[in-house]
């Protein structure tokens, strides 16, 4: 017989995670080692610098990119996951498949790094389930599967009314601050814009506090349909009254929550027979080391690291 021991054993998950754009994959992280079972996101500090995953446990920070791929390798080829999560970055799929054959994979798009292909990446065949973080994608993937945000998030009082607060980013889609100028000029609200590639930024801690000043949080990136970042989720969250330039004249208030819970259940469902069946077949082709040779991508040897720069 199988003694409650040994089936808390099997239940218990460890997932690896490389990379956390826009830091939603802390909260997964951080939920999952506080309920039972380990996870660790490897992630370089120069790309966190809200500190999205230093905060939580479990997280591994890295300098260079050199850094990056090494700490990968070692985790892959020692840490023995049960499941391995991999945001954006190409490669670290590649080295996922490379070094865990059998293990199921989630790969993640999170918008910029996909929305100017007309196909997803080829490698994504790699992975068991390739989700998108926001609905607009979900041509490049299988599932939609939110950012979620910590429980802390909530309104903390302070708010300022006929105010207004909107962030802005060269890399964002289209440059919507003199939209978002005139939106406010015509309601007579006040707008505080941010520039995320010069202005300091504001601690992660710090954040629902800095929301919860505001009555509406402009999501002006030039999008056609309603896409909401991270920030605009939180700044539901935080009580703000979210509008989107797809949508200028309504209030974003009935948004889609995702909790981390729902990526367990997502991790949980990858072990079931139909998944099984699925790396069972593509094992039959010699896979991964065929489909890597098919893309032109060289697999790592032995002490071998990607050159510096993702």
């Amino acid at each position: 017989m199988v003694s409650q021991e040994e089936e808390k054993n099997e239940d218990k998950l460890r997932v690896l995670i490389l990379w956390n754009t826009g830091g939603s994959l802390a909260e997964v992280c951080d939920w999952l080692n506080k309920n039972g079972h380990e996870s660790v996101i490897i992630m370089r500090s120069e790309y966190d610098k809200y500190g999205h995953t230093s905060r939580v446990s479990g997280s591994v920070m890295v300098d260079s990119a050199r850094d990056f791929y090494s700490t990968c390798i070692k985790y892959l080829k020692e840490w023995n996951p049960t499941h391995i999560h991999v945001s954006t970055i190409i490669r670290a799929l590649v080295l996922a498949r490379q070094y865990q054959r059998r293990t199921p994979i989630v790969f993640e798009y999170h918008g910029g790094e996909i929305r100017s292909r007309k196909k997803p990446h080829p490698e994504v065949s790699l992975a068991d389930i390739v989700a998108v973080s926001t609905n607009d994608l979900l041509k490049y993937g299988d599932i939609w599967l939110d950012r979620p945000i910590p429980s802390w998030f909530e309104y903390k009082g302070g708010r300022v009314q006929g105010t207004a607060l909107m962030t802005y980013h060269p890399n964002y889609h289209k440059d919507q601050r003199e939209m978002a100028k005139k939106w406010c000029e015509e309601r007579g609200v006040d707008l505080t814009i941010i520039d995320r590639s010069v202005d300091a930024p504001i601690p992660y801690e710090e954040m629902p506090e800095f929301l919860s000043k505001y009555e509406y949080y402009l999501e002006f990136k030039g999008f056609p349909e309603l896409s909401l970042s991270k920030n605009a989720i939180e700044a539901i969250a935080c009580g703000c009254k979210v509008v989107a330039d797809a949508y200028p004249n309504e209030i974003i208030d009935n948004y889609k929550v995702v909790t981390s819970k729902d990526y367990y259940e997502l991790y949980k469902s990858m072990q079931k027979p139909r998944f099984t069946l699925r790396r069972a077949l593509r094992l039959l082709i010699s896979y991964p080391k065929w489909l890597v040779g098919r893309l032109g991508v060289k697999p790592l040897k032995e002490g071998e690291k990607y050159a510096d720069g993702f």
